[in-house]
C-alpha cells in the first residue's frame, strides 16, 4: 500500500513538473516575442495550462491577455481572450460571467468576421444553455454552427453538431424530430466511415425507442452498436452497450438473454479494472433476479454493487440500490432488512433534495445581501456628494460676503469672482445628478436581476414539485391496492394545483398574481384528464369570472379548495349517469368580499350530509383552508351540488 502511495505520489509530481516546465517554457517564450498578438495567444495557453493546478494564476494569465488585446485594439485576439475567461468561468460554475465573456466573444469575432471563431463561441454558449435548462436556445445556436460547417464542407463537425441538436431535442421530448436529425448524423458518418459516431447515435436512437416502450427496435440498434463497439480498440462505452441491451431483454422478459449480456458487462469491467461499469452490472443484476422472484441472488449481486457504489461515492447508484435491496429482502421475507434499505432510500432521497434546496436558498439570499449592500452604498454615496456641494457653495459665498465687506473698492472684482464661482457649483452640481441618474440606472438594473432570481424561485418550486409528483407515480406502481392509488392520486393533484400556481407565477410580467380564470381552466382540463372514463367524457366544464388577479397567499388555498371540490365532483356526482356539467365561478359581492362557488348537476348530496362530520380528508381539508381564510363555506343540494364559500376581506386585482 505504501508502494503504490508513493507511485501515486511520484505520478503527481512528475505532472506538476511537467505543467511547470511547460509554463517556464512558455514565460520564456513571452518574454522573447515583439508581436502582441503572439503575446496575447502566450498569455491564453498560460492560462489554459495553469486552470488545473491553479486557477487564481489562471485567471490572471486571461485578464492580462484581454488587456494586452484591448490595449493593441486586437478584435480577433480580444475575442480568443472573452471565450477563453468564458469556458474557465463556465467550468467554474459561474454561469452568469461565463455567458457574458461569451457574448463579448462572439461580437469581437462577428466584428473581425471570424467565422470559425464564431463557431467556437457558439459550441461554448450551447454547453452553457444545456446546463442551464435552456435547450431550445441551445438548439438555435447549434443550428446556426451547423450552416457553417456544411458551407464549408466539414462533414464530421456537421454530424457531431447533428447528434448534439438532436440529443437536446430528444430532452426536450421532440422524439420524432431527434429521430430525423439522429438518422442525418449517422447517414454522414457512415457516409465517411466514422464508424463510432455511427455507434453513437445508434445507441442514442435506442434510448428515445426504449423510452417510447418498443423494446425490440432498441435491441436492434444496440445489436449495431454492439458489432461496431466490439470491432474498435479497448471501446469505453462497451460496458454500458451490454448494460443497456439486457435492460432491454428484462423488459421483454427474457432472463436468459438478460443475464448473457449482463454477465458480458461484468466479464469486460472487471478486465478493465472498471469499477463504475462493474457498479452498474451488479445493479442490473439485482434487479434481473429481483424480476424472476430469485431474491436470493438479487441481494447477493445488489450488496456487491453497494459495496462498490460507495466506494466510488456514486450517491444515486445508492439510491436506487436501497430501494432495489429493500424490494429484494421483502420477496425473501426479511421484513427487518427490507425496512433498514427501505429507510436508507428514503435518507439518502431526502439528502439529494435537501442538499439542492440548500444550495439554492443559499445562492439567492447571497445575491440578496449583495444586492442590498450595493443599493445602499450608492444611495449614501449620493447623499454624501450632494452634501459636499452645498458645502462648497455655502463656503463660497460667505468667502463673496466677506471679500465685499473688507474690500469695497473690489467689489466688482469680486462679485464677478462670486459668479464665476457660482457657475462652477452650478456645473458640479449638473455633473453629481448625472452620476445620481447613472447610480440610479445601476439600482434598477439590481431589481431587475432580483425579478429573475424570483422568477427562478417560482420555476424551481415548480420543479421540486413536479419531482414530488413523479416520485408518488413511482409509488403507485409498485402498490396493488387500490385504496393507496386513490390516495397517491388525490396527492398527486393537490401538488399539481400548488406547482400550476408556481408555474403561472413564473410565467407572468407581475410576479405577485396569477388570473384566476386562466388557471382554474387549467386546473379543471388537469383533473378532466385524471378522472376521464366513459361517463365522465359527457361532462362540461365551464369557468366564469371577471378579470380578477389572485396574489400567492389566497391562490394556494383558494387552489387547494377548488382541486378537492372538482375532484369529488368527477368521483361521485355522475355514478350512473351518461354526462354532466360542472361549473366553477369567481366574483365580487361586496366591498373587499370574493364568493366561489363549484356546482355540479349530478345526484347531488346525500341526504343525511353533514360537512362538519365529513370524514374525507379532501372535505376536511376544504373546512380547514375556509377558516384560515376567515371565510363562511354553505352547501346546497338542489338539482345537483352547490358549494359556495365567501371570504372577507381579501384584496384582489381586477
Amino acid at each position: 500500500m505504501i508502494k503504490k502511495t508513493c507511485l501515486l505520489l511520484f505520478a503527481v509530481l512528475v505532472a506538476s513538473g511537467y505543467l511547470q516546465a511547460q509554463t517556464d517554457s512558455l514565460q520564456q517564450l513571452f518574454q522573447a516575442a515583439k508581436e502582441p498578438g503572439v503575446k496575447v495567444s502566450l498569455l491564453i495557453t498560460m492560462g489554459q495550462q495553469s486552470a488545473e493546478t491553479d486557477s487564481s494564476a489562471a485567471l490572471n494569465y486571461l485578464n492580462r491577455a484581454l488587456e494586452l488585446a484591448k490595449a493593441h485594439n486586437l478584435t480577433k485576439e480580444s475575442g480568443d481572450a472573452n471565450l477563453a475567461l468564458g469556458k474557465f468561468h463556465y467550468e467554474h460554475f459561474s454561469y452568469d460571467s461565463a455567458k457574458k465573456y461569451v457574448d463579448f466573444s462572439l461580437a469581437a469575432y462577428r466584428e473581425s468576421q471570424d467565422k470559425e471563431g464564431v463557431a467556437r463561441a457558439n459550441l461554448q454558449l450551447s454547453e452553457l444553455y444545456e446546463e442551464q435548462d435552456r435547450s431550445a436556445e441551445a438548439i438555435k445556436v447549434l443550428f446556426e454552427n451547423l450552416a457553417y460547417y456544411e458551407s464549408i464542407n466539414d462533414s464530421l463537425e456537421a454530424g457531431k453538431l447533428l447528434n448534439r441538436i438532436a440529443n437536446s431535442q430528444n430532452y426536450l421530448g421532440y422524439h420524432d424530430d431527434a429521430i430525423l436529425h439522429y438518422t442525418r448524423a449517422m447517414d454522414i458518418f457512415e457516409t465517411i466511415g466514422y464508424q463510432r459516431g455511427v455507434a453513437v447515435v445508434l445507441s442514442n436512437m435506442a434510448i428515445i425507442y426504449g423510452e417510447e416502450g418498443d423494446a425490440r427496435k432498441s435491441i436492434k440498434n444496440y445489436l449495431r452498436t454492439i458489432a461496431i463497439y466490439e470491432g474498435l480498440d479497448n471501446e469505453p462505452n462497451l460496458p454500458s452497450a451490454y448494460n443497456n441491451i439486457g435492460n432491454d431483454y428484462t423488459d421483454l422478459k427474457m432472463p436468459d438473454s438478460a443475464l448473457y449480456y449482463f454477465n458480458k458487462s461484468l466479464a469486460l469491467s472487471k478486465t478493465r479494472g472498471d469499477l463504475r461499469s462493474m457498479a452498474f452490472s451488479y445493479f442490473h443484476l439485482n434487479t434481473l433476479y429481483n424480476s424472476i422472484d430469485m431474491p436470493e441472488k438479487g441481494v447477493y449481486y445488489g450488496n456487491k454493487s453497494l459495496e462498490i457504489a460507495e466506494k466510488i461515492n456514486n450517491h444515486q447508484l445508492r439510491i436506487n440500490l436501497s430501494h432495489s435491496l429493500s424490494e429484494s429482502y421483502e420477496k425473501l421475507g426479511n421484513y427487518q432488512q427490507a425496512l433498514r434499505y427501505h429507510k436508507q432510500y428514503q435518507q439518502l432521497e431526502d439528502s439529494v433534495y435537501n442538499i439542492e434546496n440548500s444550495q439554492v436558498i443559499h445562492d439567492m439570499q447571497a445575491k440578496y445581501e449583495t444586492e442590498k449592500k450595493e443599493k445602499e452604498l450608492v444611495l449614501k454615496q449620493a447623499d454624501i456628494d450632494r452634501q459636499q456641494v452645498l458645502l462648497t457653495q455655502e463656503a463660497r459665498l460667505r468667502s463673496v460676503l466677506i471679500g465685499g465687506i473688507v474690500i469695497v473698492l473690489l467689489l466688482a472684482g469680486l462679485i464677478y469672482r462670486g459668479e464665476r464661482a457660482k457657475s462652477k457649483a452650478y456645473n458640479q452640481l449638473s455633473i453629481q445628478n448625472q452620476e445620481i441618474e447613472t447610480k440610479n440606472q445601476v439600482i434598477e438594473a439590481a431589481l431587475l436581476e432580483k425579478e429573475s432570481l424570483l422568477k427562478e424561485i417560482h420555476h424551481r418550486v415548480k420543479n421540486n414539485l413536479q419531482v414530488i409528483s413523479s416520485i408518488l407515480n413511482m409509488q403507485s406502481r409498485s402498490t396493488a391496492s387500490p385504496e393507496m392509488l386513490t390516495a397517491i392520486q388525490e396527492g398527486q393533484s393537490r401538488v399539481k394545483a400548488m406547482a400550476l400556481i408556481h408555474q403561472k407565477l413564473y410565467q407572468t410580467e407581475k410576479l405577485s398574481e396569477i388570473d384566476f380564470k386562466e388557471y382554474a381552466e387549467e386546473l379543471t382540463d388537469h383533473l378532466s384528464s385524471i378522472f376521464q372514463s366513459s361517463v365522465n367524457s359527457g361532462i362540461v366544464k365551464t369557468v366564469t369570472s371577471p378579470d380578477i388577479k389572485l396574489d400567492i397567499d389566497l391562490a394556494i388555498p383558494l387552489g387547494l379548495i377548488l382541486n378537492e371540490l372538482i375532484s369529488n365532483a368527477y368521483k361521485y356526482a355522475f355514478e350512473g349517469k351518461t354526462g354532466g356539467a360542472i361549473s366553477v365561478e369567481l366574483k365580487r359581492v361586496g366591498e373587499d368580499q370574493l364568493q366561489l362557488e363549484v356546482a355540479d348537476n349530478g345526484k347531488g348530496l346525500p341526504a343525511d350530509f353533514n360537512l362538519e362530520k365529513a370524514k374525507s380528508l379532501g372535505l376536511k381539508l376544504v373546512n380547514i383552508l375556509t377558516r384560515q381564510l376567515n371565510g363562511q363555506l354553505t352547501v346546497h343540494s338542489v338539482g345537483g351540488a352547490r358549494f359556495s364559500i365567501v371570504i372577507q376581506n381579501m384584496k384582489v386585482s381586477v
